[in-house]
């Protein structure tokens, strides 16, 4: 699984969507995804990643959420 699979994952049961540690703390504590050399991911991967899905996820009052169809 990928890192931005294992985040819409967790994020699909949090519809308000959550602070980037405690979406990190959610990936490891479900065993979702960890790095190439098997360490977790750091809080900074899960920022990036959020710059890199646009169509999936949205920062929203300092918490990472997906994206609604609402959203512009």
């Amino acid at each position: 699984m990928t890192m931005h699979d294992a985040m819409v994952l967790v994020l699909q049961g949090q519809p308000d969507g959550l602070p980037a540690p405690d979406l990190r703390s959610e990936i490891i504590e479900r065993g979702l995804y960890s790095t190439r050399n098997g360490t977790p991911p750091a809080v900074g991967q899960i920022h990036a990643r959020v710059g890199s899905y646009p169509h999936l996820f949205v920062r929203d009052a300092g918490r990472i959420r997906l994206r609604r169809p609402t959203d512009s």
